[in-house]
């Protein structure tokens, strides 16, 4: 077990359960080191795994008018 799966733990039971005073998960935890060791590109690992979520939030948020765009 290494120190970051408490984040990870955390960001998977946001996901799941959510937060109760949360409406949506907005809580996204990318861990550094496993994409930098594992990736062949870097760079492009790091903005997938940081910004896949994107898509999802902005449709929830579009769909229950939290911001009017």
């Amino acid at each position: 077990m290494d120190e970051w799966d408490d984040l990870e733990n955390f960001h998977n039971k946001v996901a799941v359960k959510g937060l109760s005073t949360r409406r949506f998960d907005n809580f996204q935890f990318v861990n550094y080191h496993k994409i930098t060791h594992e990736a062949k590109n870097i760079d492009v690992a790091l903005a997938l795994a940081a910004l896949m979520e994107i898509p999802d939030q902005y449709k929830f948020i579009k769909e229950n008018v939290l911001v009017n765009l």
